[in-house]
């Protein structure tokens, strides 16, 4: 019989074979009829394909290529307690084999992903064996439906046959922290700091392998990929940056915690931002390390039993002193200077996705932040009831949506009243073309630098480096805290309550607690060149001391061998 076409644009014809049980014709990918059973005796071609099958009976079958479902009954026959997922190619194929009648298509033990493109057939398999706490897998491949579509079945045999062949489920779970030296699997996603905190671990003795990914690798081959690596690596823990690599739906957590291999996650941005509506990713077995205090009890509030304070760092082999006649440093020569971004990129883009209505109140709620710098939790504590009640209302995304609109908001406005303080001493600013809408011709715009490869000229050409913070750090210090006197730079910085812990302000660090405050200290400093090369030399001091990256990843290891071991 021949079928309609649908978005597949395939066309099956359903025919008797010699035997008389029906058969299946298919145009394939290369345009050509091929048949997906015999011919001639269908059944007892299943038979014969099925008694080569290597399944023990237990676990998980992923059957390729659903046909009339002849070996699939053949295989629910043999195997009678496995659970069978079957992946077709083409959606049509399923009412056929229901009207042939040999599968039971309402059976509990199958299921059936038709029409799925491989990258989500692969997700739905792997979550199927994740909830069942890892079954081991066995592969079963129809050779006429992965020779008709071997672009669709391919990729799937591929990285099944990986999980196959390495007898994953009982290879994943291993002892854990059995070693004296660590091994670590870092979550690479291309983020700035991936780089330090490799070089960091390795540092410390530990041994590091990398998962690489990028924000569109779909879940189901990430999960692959993690699988796989695990399996050979065979790490301690997991580590990744502001969570990068995890779902929201929580898969990659379940799959860890399956088989109960400890993560780490060390925020280097505000996670009140990125998880606060990932809550279906607080496992016991996920440890967060977060950079400001302040985040602490929220953290734990959304679900994670094992948050600790962990703050940023630098690198002393890359920001470091330079000759003062260095080209590059002299080329970025500066009496004041700063580098960061105005913000009005990002406010642009978040207000696209917050409702108009909202508008007025990301504002009001930017200004009142800007001025008295409170942390987010505390600016939403006394709303007016209305607005409360609006933002109740809101989808969790909905609601970061609106919370990151405000804080960029403040930020813009605080970087801005900040820096106008600096008119008249020539500063020079590194940034995004936004500042050309907030400062006058008395700033030099500048374009913006490269982390690594101008930055540290930079901090080193600034005879005064500038800094404003970021609103989403309610208490915390940011990069240039470290980075500037690693080089020997000296540094005028916004006054945070956690400067107090990591130097001794005054002596070490120079700090403003208003912005009414920055002129005359630019002024002194400028002027008294014996002072601030005492301060940047004392600064330089502390952090070689105290804050590299090396110091933090020392004290995330040790937490997570007292967590885990």
């Amino acid at each position: 019989m021949d079928l309609p076409r649908t978005d597949t644009h395939r066309k099956l014809q359903l025919l008797d074979s010699r035997t008389g049980a029906a058969t299946l014709k298919a145009i394939a990918e290369d345009e050509c009829e091929k048949f997906i059973h015999s011919c001639y005796d269908p059944v007892r071609e299943a038979e014969s394909l099925v008694a080569r099958c290597t399944c023990t009976g237990e676990g998980i079958i992923v059957v390729l290529g659903l046909g009339l479902g002849y070996h699939v009954a053949a295989l629910a026959a043999r195997f009678p307690t496995v659970t069978m997922i079957v992946v077709e190619a083409l959606p049509e194929c399923v009412p056929l084999a229901r009207q042939v009648g040999l599968v039971d298509f309402d059976e509990e033990r199958l299921t059936c992903l038709a029409g799925f493109n491989p990258d989500d057939a692969l997700q739905e398999i792997t979550e199927r064996q994740i909830s069942g706490g890892m079954p081991p897998l066995s592969l079963f491949t129809l050779p006429a439906a992965a020779g008709a579509f071997p672009d669709y079945y391919r990729p799937l045999q591929q990285q099944l046959e990986k999980s196959v062949s390495v007898n994953l489920a009982a290879r994943l779970r291993y002892r854990k922290f059995r070693d004296e030296k660590r091994r670590v699997l870092l979550f690479d996603s291309g983020y700035f700091l991936t780089r330090e905190v490799a070089t960091a671990l390795e540092r410390s003795g530990c041994e590091v392998a990398r998962l690489q990914f990028s924000a569109d690798t779909p879940i189901g081959p990430l999960l692959a990929r993690l699988a796989g690596t695990v399996a050979t690596f065979r790490p301690d823990f997991c580590l990744t940056i502001n969570h990068l690599g995890f779902d929201e739906e929580g898969i990659v957590t379940r799959f860890l915690e399956s088989i109960e291999l400890p993560a780490a996650s060390w925020f280097v941005d505000s996670p009140e931002l990125i998880v606060k509506g990932y809550g279906r990713n607080a496992s016991p077995f996920t440890a967060l390390f977060v950079w400001d205090t302040i985040y602490l009890d929220s953290m734990r509030r959304v679900g994670f039993d094992n948050v600790s304070y962990l703050p940023l760092g630098t690198d002393p082999e890359l920001f470091r002193p330079l000759p003062s006649r260095a080209p590059e440093v002299a080329r970025l020569a500066a009496d004041v200077g700063f580098i960061g971004n105005s913000m009005t990129k990002p406010v642009k883009d978040k207000l696209s996705v917050v409702h108009p209505s909202l508008h007025g109140a990301v504002a009001s709620l930017a200004r009142r932040l800007s001025a008295d710098r409170m942390p987010l939790e505390a600016l939403f504590t006394n709303l007016a009831s209305p607005l409360r009640q609006c933002l109740d209302a809101l989808e969790p995304r909905e609601r970061l949506d609106f919370e990151a609109a405000v804080t960029w908001q403040a930020t813009l406005l605080y970087r801005q009243s900040c820096i106008a303080r600096l008119h008249g001493f020539h500063p020079v600013i590194h940034g995004d073309n936004g500042w050309h809408t907030l400062l006058d011709d008395g700033f030099s715009i500048a374009p913006p630098l490269d982390y690594y490869r101008e930055l540290p000229f930079f901090y080193n050409a600034c005879t005064v480096n500038f800094n404003a913070t970021n609103l989403q750090m309610g208490t915390a210090v940011n990069q240039r805290l470290f980075d500037v006197p690693a080089c020997g730079g000296f540094l005028v910085t916004d006054h945070q309550e956690s400067v107090e812990e990591l130097f001794t302000v005054g002596k070490e660090i120079i700090t403003y607690r208003d912005p009414t405050e920055i002129p005359d200290l630019i002024r002194y400093y400028l002027g008294h060149p014996s002072a601030r090369d005492t301060v940047a030399r004392r600064g330089r001091e502390r952090v070689l001391r105290q804050h590299t990256y090396r110091h933090r990843l020392q004290a995330l290891l040790q937490r997570m061998t007292d967590l885990y071991a």
